[in-house]
């Protein structure tokens, strides 16, 4: 699909609806996200640097630059982020909040000194066009930030993980320009000088290495019309999933709450395009293209699928029994990743951002599981993912962020008591994944 076409097709929605939203008050919490169905990086707008976690807001039209993002929720915080200003002579930007465009896999930000900014991005890599009056530059900046060049490129890394098994969490960085250009380190941010007033710039990165990055690099389509068309593809994908047609004769509803079919029907779409955000993927294609992803746990590489980003107390009830439905391929992925993180890191998975973080009460999870096998989803797993409940089920670990909460005092009393945290949350949840392990040891006896 070319721009052209993305613009006439409204299921192509406006990422930007859900993101009116501060601290104080959410109108969803959301971000207006650049890229393709649970990929490893996504990019945003960003329009203010000084209100933490809600570093977007549709009515600032202050133009921050293109963040790059893992940020699931305001609540998780960002991490392996990065910012990247296009910039002309002034860095303190204006941009047009109501011409500017945002769709899934494509952004058009239009300057108030006529500049024009364009981004897509891809499932590790994306490309930033610039046109400028004059000179097309670009500034980057992000704690933890180190860049140097080497010959034509840019590479580098970036560590601002603050919540990981590995302190030394790092993402590693190769950028290039289809224009001569110079580095330049100051202060607080690098510059990046061309003496072209069009330049694009090519950046990918990797969790595994610096010379993973330059493969992941090396596969990057330069083209940006056919990286957009490309990543439109895979939206296409998921929208093609459903067909909704408006029924055009009244019923008994409208003549007491009329409302509008048609909105409904695009915001159903804008709904799905938030379905297949996250989970995000956490695994990438070596030069032999074989899986590997990057154990936060003990630290080393590790071949298999992972995924990051979710949190199964919220997953389980929501995005899951939908993607059963629609992407069963996708779910057998997902649950090789949830048995990958239980040989990590001998546990199941509760929240993952970039690896767990027990933000949510119990091990549902488990519901998770017993969903998908009751569906005939993954069942060649069973074995292994029975072993990986029971266990994770078992452990004390009332000051770990891994297994149940009151696990002992619940197996003793059959409830965990008032004097611990979230206890009847707590005694509901370890009871819907005692329920689920049941399921799932069923399922398994009736395939021996």
């Amino acid at each position: 699909m070319s721009i052209k076409e993305i613009l006439n097709d409204f299921r192509f929605t406006d990422t930007r609806i859900g993101t009116d939203s501060k601290r104080e008050f959410s109108n969803g919490n959301t971000l207006p996200l650049v890229g393709v169905p649970h990929g490893t990086n996504y990019f945003a707008v960003q329009s203010n640097v000084d209100k933490n976690e809600w570093w977007f807001n549709p009515n600032e039209d202050n133009f921050k630059g293109f963040r790059l993002t893992h940020q699931p929720s305001p609540w998780m915080g960002d991490y392996s982020y990065l910012t990247i200003l296009p910039f002309d002579l002034e860095k303190n930007i204006k941009y047009d909040t109501t011409s500017s465009i945002f769709r899934p896999n494509y952004n058009k930000i239009i300057y108030e000194d006529g500049s024009i900014a364009e981004i897509t991005n891809d499932i590790y890599s994306g490309i930033i066009s610039y046109k400028a009056n004059t000179k097309a530059n670009f500034l980057i900046y992000a704690d933890g930030l180190f860049l140097e060049r080497k010959d034509k490129l840019i590479l580098g890394s970036v560590k601002n993980c603050y919540d990981s098994e590995d302190e030394d969490f790092t993402m590693y960085i190769v950028i290039d320009l289809d224009n001569d250009f110079d580095l330049k380190n100051t202060e607080s941010a690098y510059k990046i000088i061309t003496d072209s007033k069009n330049t694009n710039l090519y950046i990918s990165t990797s969790f595994i290495s610096i010379d993973q990055a330059i493969i992941n690099h090396q596969r990057l389509e330069k083209d940006f019309e056919k990286l957009v068309s490309s990543t439109s593809k895979k939206w296409e994908k998921v929208f093609n999933n459903f067909e909704i047609n408006i029924r055009k004769e009244d019923d008994l509803y409208q003549k007491y709450n009329s409302y509008s079919k048609e909105k409904q029907r695009k915001f159903f779409y804008h709904c799905l395009y938030r379905a297949y955000l996250f989970p995000m993927r956490f695994f990438e294609i070596d030069k032999d293209d074989k899986e590997i992803h990057y154990d936060t746990f003990n630290k080393t590489i590790k071949n298999g699928k992972l995924f990051t980003n979710i949190g199964f107390w919220d997953g389980q009830k929501t995005l899951f029994p939908l993607l059963s439905l629609i992407d069963t391929k996708f779910l057998e992925d997902l649950l090789e990743g949830i048995i990958n993180t239980y040989i990590d890191t001998g546990f199941l998975p509760k929240w993952l951002s970039p690896d767990e973080r027990s933000m949510m009460p119990g091990t549902l999870v488990d519901n998770t599981i017993a969903d998908l096998l009751t569906k005939k989803i993954g069942n060649d797993k069973s074995e292994i993912l029975l072993e990986a409940m029971i266990k994770s089920a078992k452990p004390e670990n009332n000051k770990s962020k891994y297994g149940r909460f009151g696990a002992n005092l619940m197996d003793e009393l059959g409830y965990v008591p008032a004097d611990l945290h979230e206890s009847v949350n707590q005694t509901l949840d370890n009871s819907l994944s005692d329920f689920s392990i049941g399921k799932v040891a069923e399922i398994l006896a009736n395939l021996s």
